[in-house]
């Protein structure tokens, strides 16, 4: 291609930039955080739709709680996730740029909302 818009260029350095990291590193990092996050939203007692063990950075959940109290303590602590099924699930994804202080900063919500 001679000539490149911007979502063509974006594209390109977004796949450049995960070729340089690796994806077997980016699975190191997140599948671990995502595995621990699952455990521990189960046990303040929140129904995981996740299965335990699935490789994959995304941990789903009943939160059961109300919505709006919900995304007000989420957005005050910085958190982003989707709500899903009407709002009654939550879909929180471990990525690349996420650490330890994310995972934490959702729990503590969760855990004040348990």
């Amino acid at each position: 291609m001679t000539t490149r818009n911007g979502a063509v260029f974006q594209l390109d350095a977004a796949l450049d930039f995960l070729g340089r990291v690796g994806l077997a590193r980016i699975e190191k990092h997140g599948l671990p955080l995502a595995q621990e996050l699952r455990e521990r939203i189960a046990a303040l007692g929140y129904e995981t739709l996740t299965p335990p063990g699935n490789p994959s950075p995304i941990v789903s959940f009943v939160h059961g709680r109300d919505r709006k109290a919900l995304e007000t303590e989420l957005e005050r602590e910085r958190v982003m996730v989707t709500f899903r099924e009407g709002g009654s699930q939550i879909r929180a994804s471990v990525a690349l740029f996420n650490n330890r202080s994310d995972v934490e900063r959702l729990l503590a919500v969760l855990k004040a909302l348990a």
